[in-house]
């Protein structure tokens, strides 16, 4: 039987790292780049390109490089710079970090736990 969202979320807190959720999970986990969960979240929340470049603050040859898959590996701080633009939860956000291999589990950098005191006040269980 399939886990959902919330279910995957509690045991992601009680793995000490992704690798060990992930191998366990690995059938419950979508496969999809980062662009394609991009382009998904975009359509699904009706939102405007050029507004989430805008409110990210990030040069939009660049921003618009990571919607459209060009970009492929970009650094962790403009994937949160596009979250915060598209004004993410923080689930939203923690799978766009792990479409690029990037940990959930990174507070200890302090812009990430700065965003991520952002994305916590849109959690809704």
């Amino acid at each position: 039987m399939k886990k959902d969202t919330k279910d995957l979320i509690k045991e992601l807190k009680d793995y000490s790292d992704f690798k060990s959720f992930y191998e366990r999970n690995s059938e419950n986990i979508e496969e999809i780049s980062l662009s394609e969960y991009l382009q998904n979240l975009i359509e699904s929340k009706n939102l405007n390109k050029s507004e989430i470049v805008e409110k990210s603050e990030m040069s939009e040859v660049y921003a618009y490089q990571i919607i459209s898959g060009i970009r492929k590996k970009p650094q962790r701080n403009k994937v949160l710079r596009l979250a915060f633009g598209m004004d993410l939860e923080l689930e939203e956000v923690q799978n766009l970090l792990k479409r690029q291999a990037i940990l959930c589990c990174m507070q200890k950098i302090p812009l990430t736990a700065l965003l991520f005191t952002h994305f916590i006040k849109n959690v809704s269980y």
